[in-house]
């Protein structure tokens, strides 16, 4: 499948609503999330009017933000993954979100969705990012970038325990260094 990636537009908010909820209950979160947690979190991702307009009215406040940065993946014409990161004042990136429609999983979308965002940082950048501590799969992924926990996030997802990564970009330059 052939796909692009570009700064997400307001126009996109609807389809990236629609991918986060997708997101969160037809995927594995079911087996993060501890069992007594998963009704408010199955309440939380149920679709409505009003998160969805709670959704959109924050999309399109964040694109109009220097200080936010979206992405999306877009094959066609149709929106199929996506992800923001905010910009600290302290040169630090922190990633909010990175997801997929899990109709489009497997395809690489997600690993160019975060290369990009990560070449999108300036030098001297520290890039952190929350994963759920029982979240191999994304955990793996970031480790293969450069990413190391670096702590416990005091909130917890709905009940799931989260770690806090991190990877700056002097690492990743000394990285680049030892492997040549």
């Amino acid at each position: 499948m052939e796909y692009s990636i570009r700064s997400a537009r307001k126009s996109d908010a609807l389809a990236m609503y629609d991918i986060s909820v997708h997101a969160h209950t037809q995927s594995y979160y079911g087996q993060l999330i501890p069992s007594e947690s998963m009704p408010d979190f199955l309440d939380h991702y149920r679709v409505s009017t009003h998160k969805r307009q709670r959704f959109i009215s924050s999309i399109n406040r964040k694109t109009d933000n220097p200080r936010w940065v979206l992405l999306v993946a877009e094959s066609k014409t149709k929106v199929v993954g996506y992800t923001v990161a905010h910009v600290e004042k302290n040169n630090t990136l922190t990633l909010k979100g990175l997801f997929v429609d899990p109709k489009y999983h497997h395809q690489g979308i997600g690993s160019r969705l975060f290369e990009t965002k990560l070449n999108s940082a300036g030098r001297n950048t520290k890039i952190q990012l929350v994963v759920i501590t029982g979240n191999k799969v994304a955990k793996a992924m970031y480790e293969k970038y450069g990413f190391k926990v670096t702590g416990s996030a005091t909130k917890t997802f709905f009940g799931a325990k989260q770690d806090i990564m991190e990877r700056s970009e002097s690492e990743l330059a000394n990285r680049r260094t030892s492997l040549v």
